[in-house]
């Protein structure tokens, strides 16, 4: 049987509706075969859904900022409750499952590698990764990746991870600032959430790549290195794709310079552009953003947070400004030189001020510097409030130490030289920071370990907790100082004098301090009756001025067999601020310590740990 011949091939076409979808001019709407197959890939894959991965990370953001939030509760209410109870010094059951998280939790990892990236205790790296482990499964464990045709619509890789990115975007700025509703939830310093605050921020950008590498692939494979250049390069037709560099090479230099070894040589410089690119990438991303979907919602909750972040630091932390203060009025401050290195600064506190040991606050000194701000933690205790004569509340006098460096310490020590002993103004914002439970109520045993500066930390801790004559739990503080030079001991001659001559406070103080400097050894004499376990440092010529024994020795000791020697029965909290590697000591000692919680031989050991930066 013979078959029909076709006039011509290929068949002509009357016009582009008829043509089939392998023809590679079937290419727009224009073709019914094109219409049709666009309009199946929106039925299997909504536009509309893509958005959806962004709530499921916003739900984790807020699981995870909740279990945090009912954790910090239970404590309070734990220290409200059994606070005073010398109940037993074994470890329950609950105490011992507490210890087996703090073993892992407390433990990290040590070396120049970790320190230069600025890694965490294990406990919170073990979060990052959790998070990290949650992102990837989001975001690669949903296919397809792409469409057919790009002209079909956005890979549905790329969407989702837009999303996603902008959803990093309002926690990125709540663990921000100093002033922040996860502080408030949690109970964990601002200075503390940086590194969660860092790290969701390189989530963010890695979320960013993935949404930006898709559009480039499928533009290329569908036609090539041109049809990259027609959608990202000419015309009105890629402002879409084009708008999204800007904001990315925003974030890549905001998360590049946060960088430990960067930001720690160049910080004000550092602090001054991350604010600029800070508020530039959000404008961009309302720019590039579009308001599709809900992206604008991100955005509008970024922004929300942010002003609620500033208005309360402005109206409540900032004291001149303070909605219960007299506005626009200054503190009175002295500044005294101690060494040739450390600046002492004391200042007359608006009334009604409260802190807590070691919290910190940022000075500003218009005279010096109107622009600068910088933190300096609280060496002083805070004191009972009360009132004089008319009702009066007395101003507490607020005490910090200041060691020069570079930026502004270097103008407070060069102001100090060029005006000695003159009184100067001073704006105060705080108190930020520290620690929000009742220590001396609660632990037994008061560990305090410093390196270097460190010890403007554990100063107000020592205070405050000597000056208790009742109503209070821990009666045995060790105060372990290592610093480089033996005159650094005049840092804390005047809080040690004043430990020293209190003579009703039942707490036993013992005192280790340690110069890595030091050819030789001071060896410490024995404790008389009226001062068991006092043992107070002086300087070359006055080491026994105060009558008290000294224990004063040369070279630099084993952290960790330090801790482990000081650890008591009963309830045990290790209060540590000094250089990273000293920290990571503290840490792996408070580790390993918690083996004996299990073990039944001690009943709990907590820590705390402060960074000289941030």
């Amino acid at each position: 049987m013979d078959m029909p011949i076709a006039s011509e091939w290929p068949p002509v076409v009357s016009s582009m509706t008829d043509l089939p979808i392998t023809d590679p001019r079937c290419i727009n709407e224009s073709c019914t075969a094109f219409y049709a197959a666009l309009n199946a890939s929106q039925t299997a894959i909504p536009y509309d859904s893509l958005d959806s991965h962004s709530h499921w990370m916003v739900w984790c953001f807020m699981a995870t900022i909740s279990v945090f939030a009912l954790a910090h509760a239970y404590q309070v209410f734990r220290d409200r409750s059994d606070h005073l109870r010398n109940c037993q010094n074994r470890p329950l059951l609950p105490q011992k499952i507490l210890a087996l998280v703090r073993y892992v939790s407390y433990s990290h990892i040590s070396g120049s590698l970790p320190r230069s990236l600025g890694l965490p205790l294990n406990g919170t790296l073990i979060l990052l990764l959790a998070l990290i482990i949650f992102v990837t499964t989001l975001t690669f464990g949903v296919r397809p990746y792409y469409r057919e045709h790009y002209g079909y619509g956005s890979p549905p890789l790329a969407i989702q991870t837009g999303f996603m990115s902008l959803a990093c975007v309002p926690v990125l700025i709540a663990l921000a600032g100093k002033a922040n509703i996860i502080t408030l939830l949690t109970g964990i310093s601002h200075e503390k959430l940086n590194i969660v605050h860092r790290f969701v921020a390189w989530v963010s950008f890695s979320l960013a790549w993935c949404h930006t590498i898709p559009f480039f692939w499928i533009s290329y494979t569908d036609g090539g290195y041109e049809n990259v250049k027609i959608r990202f390069f000419m015309g009105s037709g890629g402002t879409t794709e084009w708008g999204g560099v800007p904001p990315l090479i925003n974030l890549f230099l905001l998360c590049i310079l946060s960088l430990p070894i960067i930001r720690y040589r160049i910080y004000e410089s550092f602090y001054y552009s991350h604010i600029v690119l800070s508020i530039s990438y959000l404008g961009l991303l309302f720019w590039h953003a579009g308001n599709i979907l809900d992206s604008w919602a991100y955005l509008w909750a970024t922004l929300a947070l942010w002003l609620a972040s500033w208005t309360a630091r402005a109206l409540w932390y900032t004291q001149p400004t303070n909605i219960k203060n007299k506005w626009l009025v200054s503190s009175s401050t002295a500044i005294f030189e101690l060494t040739v290195q450390m600046t002492r600064i004391e200042m007359l506190a608006p009334r009604g001020f409260q802190f807590s040991p070691a919290q910190h606050c940022f000075l500003r000194f218009p005279s010096i510097s109107y622009t600068d701000s910088h933190p300096f933690t609280i060496v002083s205790a805070p004191v009972p409030s009360t009132r004089g004569f008319h009702g009066r509340e007395y101003q507490q006098t607020l005490v910090f130490l200041a060691r020069s460096h570079e930026g502004f310490t270097k103008k407070l020590a060069n102001y100090y030289a060029s005006h000695p002993n003159q009184e100067v103004q001073a704006w105060i914002e705080g108190p930020y920071g520290g620690i929000c439970r009742p220590i001396e109520r609660v632990y037994d045993t008061l560990i305090l370990v410093a390196g270097g500066t460190g010890i403007t930390a554990c100063l107000p801790w020592l205070e405050y907790v000597t000056s208790k004559a009742e109503n209070i739990r821990c009666l045995d503080v060790v105060l372990i100082w290592v610093m480089r030079e033996r005159e650094h001991a005049a840092w804390a001659e005047p809080t040690l004098e004043m430990v020293a001559t209190r003579t009703r406070t039942p707490v036993l103080v013992k005192t280790r301090f340690f110069v890595t400097s030091a050819p030789a050894i001071v060896e410490a004499p024995e404790a008389d009756e009226e001062n068991p376990k006092t043992e107070l440092p002086g300087r070359d010529s006055d080491l026994q001025s105060a009558g008290h024994p000294i224990q004063l020795a040369a070279g630099r000791p084993y952290i960790g067999a330090l801790i482990e020697e000081e650890i008591m029965e009963g309830k045990n909290f290790v209060f540590g601020c000094g250089p990273e590697g000293m920290r990571s000591d503290i840490a792996n000692a408070c580790s390993k310590a918690q083996k004996r919680v299990m073990r039944g031989e001690i009943q709990e050991v907590a820590l705390h740990l402060e960074a000289l930066g941030w």
